[in-house]
């Protein structure tokens, strides 16, 4: 009996210790590793961080938020939360039950919004975008011109341009030169493709019923006088040019299959209700999380 005791001791107080246990990593944890754009308090801040939180922003948008100065703005917003994401970890209050709850639940919510973009993303090949155009054919076989215009308010200035025209000015520097019209003045005059309800009457009766590359006018409208040329016509908007509105058609609708489909497939026992409040069990599905494919507010850390 003593020696199996002494054995006992023997193995306890030689044996390796049991290894510590790893602390669990802080959350919001990152790596810095990538292209650092700024440091904040020495601290670096990547570019792949900030990838990270406009990644549903679309490009055109990104690029808007550039031209406009509100990039600026959002890079500001990372700046500030990650000095409020050091104090938060500071204070401690990740070891709160309450925040590791809601933290738990926002993780939640970003793998079931991911799961929808992937979803929408399946959804889009090729041959179903050209499926969605033909379905779509009547829809998008409109009469439509590509024509450029300078609008002055006198007719005098407007038959001066015509004749200047027509002894081969350069349409582009007249209309920067004399339109009124701020919106195509900046563009050489040029209004891009539209259908003939888009614009006034007489214009737009003009526009179509002329023929392409040969200057008009000057036609008379509410707005002055238009001298107009038309580059070219079609009957129908080409796929390309409704190719990204058909793919987002196409996510939304899988996405909201999907939905539907998970709605349909579960049961909800409400639990805590009473005989006098209503019943004990519902059939009624839970809302799941919407899917996140627009802009955010650019906040994330």
């Amino acid at each position: 009996m003593r020696a199996l005791i002494l054995t006992a001791f023997f193995i306890a107080g030689c044996g390796n210790p049991p290894p510590k246990a790893e602390p669990p990593p802080l959350p919001g944890a990152v790596s810095t590793e990538g292209t650092v754009i700024m440091t904040v308090d020495g601290q670096p801040v990547t570019q792949e961080m900030v990838d990270a939180v406009t990644r549903r922003i679309p490009p055109q948008q990104l690029e808007q938020m550039k031209a406009t100065g509100k990039y600026a703005q959002f890079e500001e917003r990372m700046a500030v939360g990650q000095v409020l994401y050091n104090q938060a970890i500071e204070r401690k209050l990740h070891e709160d039950d309450g925040v590791q709850m809601a933290l738990a639940m926002s993780q939640r919510d970003v793998l079931a919004a991911e799961l929808l973009d992937v979803v929408g993303a399946e959804a889009v090949t090729d041959e179903k975008l050209k499926e969605g155009y033909e379905k779509r054919a009547v829809q998008f076989k409109r009469p439509q011109v590509q024509a450029r215009h300078i609008l002055v308010k006198e007719k005098t200035l407007a038959d001066e341009i015509f004749a200047k025209l027509g002894a081969g000015g350069d349409f582009a520097a007249l209309a920067q030169e004399h339109s009124t019209d701020p919106g195509s003045k900046v563009k050489g005059g040029d209004l891009g493709w539209f259908e003939k309800g888009r614009m006034v009457a007489p214009f737009s009766d003009a526009a179509f019923a002329a023929e392409k590359n040969v200057v008009i006018g000057p036609v008379e409208s509410r707005y002055g006088f238009h001298v107009i040329e038309v580059l070219d016509k079609r009957d129908s908007i080409p796929f390309e040019e409704v190719r990204e509105r058909l793919e987002q058609e196409l996510k939304q609708e899988a996405v909201t299959a999907h939905i539907e489909g998970v709605k349909s497939s579960y049961k909800v026992e409400q639990k805590g209700a009473t005989a006098t409040d209503g019943a004990t069990t519902a059939d009624t599905p839970a809302a799941p999380p919407a899917p996140a494919h627009g802009a955010g507010d650019g906040h994330g850390h």
